[in-house]
C-alpha cells in the first residue's frame, strides 16, 4: 500500500515566497515534485510574496516584524533550543525524509546533528555570504569543519569551493550554479530604436546601484538616447530612486521595484545589453555568489557588462560573452557599455555565445540534473 506520508526529500531554507529567490522556489517545487517537504524560518510578507511550497511545510518563526522575530529567536535558542529541534525532528520523521538540501551553510549547520540522529543524508548549499563573510569569523570557520561528516557541500562558484577547501574542509564539494531560465531558441532582437540597458537584482550594497547609475550617466554622455531599466526591490530602493532624480536621469532610468519572473523575462527580451556592478560590501564584506539574473540574461541572448566579482567570471567570459571591469571602476564600465552599444554586431555575437554557454552550463535543467545525480534523488 502506498504510504501517503512519505516525502523523502526536504529543502531547508530561511524563507519561502520571495520574488527574487527563484532558485529556492525551484528547489522546493520542481526539483523532486510530489516528494518534497520544506522547513523554513518564515514566509515572506505579502508585498514580496510570489509563491508557496506545493508540499508540506514547517515554519519555525511567527509572521511578525523583523525586530520581534529576532528577539524571539534569541530567546528561543537561549531558553528552549530543544523545542525547535523536537518540532523539526518530528516533522522529518513524519514524512520519512531521507535526503535534505539546506540552503546557506550557516543555516545548514544546526541540521547536522539532527540529520545524523535520523540517518538523513545532508547536503548544504553555499550561495554567497556564507562562503565570504562567514569565513572571516573564526567561530564559523570552526563550525564549518562539521560539514566533513555530511554528504557534502554544493557551492555556486569555483571561488567558493577554493575558499572552503582552504579552511580545511575535506568533504565532497561540488560547483553547481543556480540555474536560470534559458529560452529554447535564441531570441531575435530588434535592429532599430533607442538602445536599452537592463539591470535585475535586489537593490543592496553588494549590487551597488549608485555605481551602476554613475556608469550609466557617463555612458549617456556619449549616447544621449540610452535608457536603463532597473528591476528589484531592497533596502536601497528609495535611495536609488532619489539618486535617479538627483542626477537628472528621470527621463532615462526606470526603477520598477520588485516584479514577477514573467515581467523580468519579458523585459530581458526588450533590452539590448545587461548591466550589473557587483562589489564587495565595504561595511559587511558581503558579496554575491553567482547572480541568477546574469544567467537569465545570457539565456535571453544578451551580452553582459559586469564586474570581476565572486562567481561572475565563471559565467561571463570576458571578450566572448560580455565585458568585465574591476569593482568600482565606473569609467571602465561606461566605456564597456559604449563599446558594445556602438558595435551591434559584436554585441549580438556575444549574446549568441552567452546563450549557448547558458544552455549547456547554466540552465535550470542542467542544475536539476546535477543535483539529482549528486544527491541520488532519482532513487527516492
Amino acid at each position: 500500500m502506498h504510504d501517503l506520508a512519505r516525502m523523502p526529500f526536504c529543502v531547508a531554507t530561511s524563507t519561502t515566497g520571495a520574488l527574487s529567490e527563484t532558485f529556492i522556489r525551484r528547489h522546493c517545487n520542481e526539483l523532486l515534485p510530489g516528494k518534497t517537504v520544506v522547513i523554513a524560518g518564515r514566509s515572506t510578507p505579502p508585498d514580496n510574496h510570489s509563491w508557496d511550497p506545493t508540499g508540506p511545510a514547517l515554519y519555525l518563526e511567527p509572521d511578525e516584524s523583523k525586530l520581534v522575530r529576532g528577539a524571539k529567536r534569541v530567546l528561543r535558542r537561549a531558553f528552549a533550543p530543544q523545542a525547535e529541534r523536537k518540532a523539526i525532528t518530528q516533522f522529518l520523521r513524519k514524512h520519512q525524509v531521507e535526503v535534505m538540501l539546506a540552503e546557506w551553510l550557516d543555516l545548514a549547520w544546526p541540521y547536522i546533528p539532527i540529520c545524523q540522529e535520523l540517518g538523513i543524508r545532508l547536503f548544504a548549499r553555499g550561495l554567497g555570504y556564507d562562503t565570504a563573510t562567514r569565513l572571516l569569523e573564526p567561530e564559523w570557520v570552526q563550525r564549518y569543519q562539521d560539514f566533513n561528516s555530511t554528504g557534502g557541500i554544493i557551492t555556486v562558484h569555483t571561488l567558493g569551493k577554493t575558499r572552503l577547501e582552504k579552511i580545511g574542509l575535506t568533504c565532497p564539494i561540488w560547483v553547481v550554479p543556480c540555474g536560470g531560465e534559458v529560452r529554447t531558441e535564441l531570441p531575435q532582437r530588434a535592429e532599430s530604436g533607442p538602445p536599452k540597458l537592463i539591470a535585475v537584482g535586489r537593490l543592496t550594497a553588494k549590487k551597488a546601484p549608485h555605481l551602476l547609475l554613475d556608469a550609466f550617466a557617463r555612458a549617456r554622455q556619449t549616447i544621449p538616447d540610452l535608457s536603463l531599466e532597473m528591476i528589484g526591490r531592497g533596502e536601497l530602493e528609495q535611495a536609488t530612486r532619489q539618486s535617479v532624480q538627483d542626477r537628472g536621469l528621470a527621463d532615462a532610468v526606470t526603477v520598477h521595484g520588485g516584479k514577477p519572473a514573467e515581467f523580468v523575462l519579458e523585459s530581458l527580451l526588450r533590452a539590448d545589453l545587461f548591466v550589473q556592478h557587483s562589489v564587495v560590501d565595504p561595511v559587511t564584506k558581503d558579496e554575491e555568489g553567482l547572480p541568477v539574473s546574469i544567467l537569465e540574461a545570457m539565456g535571453a541572448g544578451l551580452a553582459v557588462v559586469s564586474t570581476r566579482h565572486a562567481g561572475i567570471p565563471d559565467a561571463v567570459v570576458h571578450g566572448e560573452t560580455g565585458l568585465l571591469v574591476e569593482e568600482r571602476d565606473t569609467e571602465a564600465m561606461a566605456q564597456a557599455i559604449v563599446e558594445l552599444i556602438q558595435d551591434r554586431g559584436r554585441r549580438i555575437e556575444m549574446g549568441q555565445r552567452g546563450f549557448e554557454r547558458a544552455r549547456t552550463r547554466f540552465s535550470w535543467e542542467y542544475e536539476r540534473d546535477q543535483l539529482h545525480q549528486i544527491m541520488g534523488l532519482n532513487s527516492l
